[in-house]
């Protein structure tokens, strides 16, 4: 771990050394590093992915030699010839000598003419009778660090072997340096805020208890005037109409949803927005002081309808459990299909079997209502389903 500085370069030649002797390994030739930077102080940090890339230039050339003319030179000879670039400048001298005469080694020393050529990848093959290339090699070449010299062993019994005619394709990669350096894209995430040291201190002492409610009446007042200081809030819920300032932290310990939310890279996480336009302003709003303060405050009917779903959306049960108690206890002549609809849709068993059970009741009524004789015509599965309960039962 190295301490950053800003307007500081760091690096490591040594890494610097390796990535250049494996650069053979590298996917497509590119290379990706990854980096993460923090700061100790107690300030806000502002999250965000920055994606950064350096191109270097390169262009290919081939040269075809005919290997003939060079196997039959002695030890004390050497041949030269200047590969051009396609506007006719001297890129490189190529030196050919033979090393030993017995096995025709072929000793292929590369010397740049070009002093902008920064790095040289050689690839060597020979061309078979059917003009098809055999691989002989591959090489790479620094021209601030040294000569190459490639030796080619046995060249004269290997060439024999396919052809002839000997001939030699080699291939130069040749990069020139950066052709591209700078950022392209900076994406902000979410900014995090600690949260108040008081919230923190109750919240700790709460974690024995099974419900919020059975704590200390600090926590459940701290987390009430968290909730209405939207001053360290670090994402949004968005609905058709309206925008709630809230904590991750907070959501993230109610809801196992907005924890994967808020955990991957996601777009709720980086845009800092999380888009819950199917939800009613009233209903977002009873929401969160549940996930806050784990209060429900004058519920109705309706508003239960409406926290069930929220609730069994974002997988906070003890809300759901809630919700369903309450619509248990509320069921009437009126509202009986309706929560049979939504426990069918949602699968909550208890409330459905409640809620059959109470249609089945009232069945002489029920049956010969418009909410029913809807429910028939929109869902018969399930309007057989709960006819057909007490003979099941029996």
């Amino acid at each position: 771990t190295n301490e950053f500085q800003k307007d500081v370069p760091q690096g490591s030649l040594n890494y610097s050394y390796n990535i250049s002797k494996g650069s053979k390994h590298l996917q497509q030739d590119i290379l990706t590093l990854r980096c993460r930077l923090f700061r100790f102080n107690d300030k806000s940090v502002e999250m965000s992915n920055v994606f950064a890339r350096t191109i270097f230039g390169a262009k290919e050339l081939l040269s075809q030699l005919l290997i003939g003319n060079f196997i039959n030179l002695s030890s004390d000879q050497m041949q030269s010839f200047v590969i051009k670039s396609k506007s006719k400048d001297d890129l490189m001298e190529i030196n050919l000598a033979v090393t030993n005469e017995n096995e025709k080694n072929i000793c292929f020393g590369i010397n740049c003419i070009d002093q902008r050529v920064k790095y040289l990848a050689v690839k060597t093959f020979i061309i078979d009778s059917e003009m098809q290339k055999i691989d002989s090699g591959e090489h790479e070449y620094w021209p601030d660090s040294e000569m190459c010299l490639i030796v080619f062993e046995g060249i004269e019994k290997t060439a024999r072997e396919y052809t002839s005619h000997p001939l030699s394709n080699v291939e130069f990669t040749i990069s020139s340096g950066l052709t591209l350096e700078g950022i392209e894209k900076r994406s902000c995430e979410y900014t995090t805020h600690p949260l108040p040291d008081k919230v923190t201190e109750s919240w700790r002492k709460c974690i024995s208890h099974e419900n919020i409610n059975d704590c200390p009446c600090a926590l459940i007042t701290d987390l009430t005037s968290l909730h209405e200081d939207q001053s360290t809030c670090d994402v949004k819920l968005k609905t058709k109409t309206n925008t709630f300032p809230v904590h991750t932290l907070i959501l993230s310990a109610r809801s196992p949803v907005f924890k994967a939310m808020f955990s991957n890279d996601m777009k709720e996480r980086t845009n800092g927005c999380v888009d819950v336009s199917d939800l009613q302003d009233e209903t977002v709003r009873r929401f969160l002081l549940y996930l806050y303060t784990d209060k429900l405050e004058d519920l109705t009917w309706d508003a239960a309808l409406q926290l069930f779903k929220a609730a069994d959306k974002y997988a906070v049960i003890s809300l759901r459990d809630q919700c369903s108690n309450f619509l248990k206890s509320s069921l009437n002549l009126e509202n009986a299909c309706e929560a049979l609809l939504l426990s069918d849709l949602h699968q909550e068993k208890d409330l459905k079997e409640s809620t059959q059970n109470f249609i089945l009741k009232n069945a002489k009524v029920i049956f010969k209502s418009k909410e029913w004789k809807i429910l028939v015509d929109n869902n018969s599965k399930l309007a057989l389903e709960t006819t057909l309960r007490n003979w099941n039962e029996e």
